[in-house]
């Protein structure tokens, strides 16, 4: 009989695995967000898109806080630039 391997993944592995699997979330949705005609469907997709955005971030706490994952300081030009797509993208959808 074959013996079969198991690979274990540590705490560390696990985690950086889901938060990789939230931000390939978070890509699909954004694409299916620009390429969307339908304005119900567009809903699902934004709430879904920022529930896995949730997740990434609860993902990234987490890590942080297990010593996992360090912080990078965002420039201001960065953060604002982020918060004014994220606004108009917001507002954009309840037009």
């Amino acid at each position: 009989m074959r013996e079969e391997k198991f690979t274990a993944l540590n705490e560390r592995d696990s985690l950086e695995d889901m938060l990789n699997d939230e931000k390939q979330l978070i890509r699909l949705y954004a694409e299916a967000l620009a390429e969307n005609s339908c304005i119900n469907a567009g809903r699902v997709i934004a709430e879904n898109l920022a529930a896995a955005t949730e997740a990434k971030r609860g993902l990234a706490a987490q890590m942080y806080a297990r010593g996992y994952l360090e912080a990078r300081p965002a420039d201001g030009g960065s953060a604002k630039r982020a918060n004014e797509n994220f606004k108009r993208m917001q507002r954009s959808m309840k037009a």
